[in-house]
Parts: structure tokens; sequence; C-alpha cells
């Protein structure tokens, strides 16, 4: 009896740690999102992502080349929250290869940041987010990269996405792509479609108990180069999201399938696959 008693204790506990709820058929759920929640003080973010099988066609000089092509990268970044308004961004690592193959013959290109191990402020204002070198002044290219740096933190989408209510395992929802923290769409006028998040289970990752939630997405964008001047970007595949319960925030993020984009130059096709994990300091 004292053991049952034990593990009930336990049990009870352990519930109402993980943000876990009982409806009233007595099936568990769980709150994926809050309001108000505030993202970790500090934490590591890596991330990667890979084309495999590419094919591709572009203009170059006025002829038209076709060949094959892959290309791998990924990078470390350390997030620092200093204050509400005021992150500290850096990259610890960085790496990229891409292999393009014309007629014949292999064109590797290996790369990394500008920004590596160069801390970034960035602060917020009433006009959003800006990020400027902590010290010293940036390069051309620095400067280009700062001006496109975007907040790290998705938890503004998170209500939207997820919702506040208690979900079960097995519950399936279907949220706009704009409201997808993972599709990385800011404005609704650039793509179109929409994701059915469904939470499979749960699973520990990194030690932390998390909700395991798989979506199919199918993005394209509405507006054509004409309009925006960047090619068309086109993304099918699966998604895998492992949501921390006690943190609510999104621990390891993977994405599998293909991609397309068609721009004045160059269309390219292939599989692709991109992951993202996120860990608590």
């Amino acid at each position: 009896m004292k053991l049952l008693r034990s593990i009930t204790s336990f049990a009870a506990l352990t519930l109402m740690a993980s943000g876990q709820e009982t409806t009233s058929a007595g099936k568990a759920a769980y709150v994926l999102a809050k309001p108000g929640s505030t993202p970790p003080a500090n934490c590591v973010i890596t991330q990667g992502q890979e084309l495999k099988n590419g094919k591709f066609k572009a203009t170059m000089a006025g002829e038209t080349k076709e060949g094959t092509c892959e290309s791998s990268e990924s990078g470390t970044e350390a997030i620092e929250f200093l204050a509400p308004d005021k992150i500290r961004r850096t990259v610890t690592a960085a790496s990229k290869v891409q292999t393009f193959v014309i007629d014949g013959k292999e064109n590797p290109q290996r790369g990394s940041s500008p920004l590596l191990n160069t801390p970034v402020i960035m602060t917020r204002s009433e006009a959003g987010w800006t990020a400027a070198l902590e010290k010293g002044n940036p390069t051309p290219l620095q400067r280009s990269l700062l001006k496109d740096l975007k907040y790290p933190d998705s938890s503004s989408k998170d209500i939207t996405a997820y919702g506040t209510a208690p979900r079960k395992i097995g519950d399936s929802w279907v949220v706009n792509l704009v409201d997808f923290p993972f599709a990385g769409v800011s404005d609704s006028n650039t793509a179109a479609g929409s994701v059915t998040i469904t939470f499979k289970g749960i699973e520990t990752f990194e030690g932390k108990k998390c909700a395991r939630l798989e979506a199919v997405m199918d993005m394209g964008q509405k507006n054509g180069n004409e309009d925006t001047g960047k090619p068309k970007v086109l993304m099918k595949g699966s998604v895998v999201i492992l949501r921390s319960l006690d943190d609510l925030i999104d621990l390891k993020r993977d994405f599998t399938g293909t991609v397309e984009t068609s721009g004045d130059d160059m269309n390219l096709s292939g599989d692709y696959s991109m992951h993202e994990t996120r860990s608590l300091k």
C-alpha cells in the first residue's frame, strides 16, 4: 500500500508540474501554449539543411546550362536573453558545402558565416527588432545579413498554432502557414497553404518531457517573380516537432520532403531536409 500511495503521489505531482490536465472522460490532456509564456534566459540553437538529388537549369552569361547539385549547411548559435527587449546572438559554428556538376565537371564551393564568432545585439522598439554588432563596424556583407536577421523566438505564433486549450493525444487541428512557426512565413500575402497538426504522443528529449507533433506541409508562393523579385518556392513534406511541456517551447523540429524553386535565371528541385534543435541552458 505504501508503494501504491508513493506512485500515486508522484504521478499527481508530475501531472501538475508538466501542465497536464484530465478531461471529464479521464483521458490526459496537455497544455501546449499559454498567454505570456516567456522564452528561456539562454539557449543554444543548432540548425542544418541538406539538398540531395538536386537538378537545376540556369542561365549564365546568356547561355543556358543544366546539371545536378547537392548542398549541406549547418550551424550553431548561442542565444542570450539579456532583457525583454534585448538579446545577444553569437554564431559559434557554421559550415556550408555546395557541389554543382555541369557538363560532367564538379564545381565544389565551401563557405562559413560572415558573422562567425561575432556577437550581435538585437533590440526591440516600436518599429520592431533591429540588429547591430556588439562591437565594431560591420562589413558590407555583414550589414546585409544584419538587415535581414530575424528574432529567433517564435513564441508569438505559438498561441495561434497550438491553442491554449488542453490537447489530447490523437487530436488534430488545422492552422494557416503564416501561423505555423516552422514554416518561416511572416506575410500571408507571400505564401499559400495550411498545415494539419496531429498530437501523436509523448516522448523524452534531452531529459525533457515533450509532446510529439506531426504535420504534413504543402507550401506554395502566392506571388510570382514579377511581384516579389525573388524565386518562387514550393515545399512539400512532413514535419515532426518535439515540444517541451514544462517550458512550452519547441526543442526539436525536423522537415523531410522536396523543394522546387523557380526564378528568372535558375530553376532548381530536389530532396530537401531541414532540422533544428534547441538546448536550454
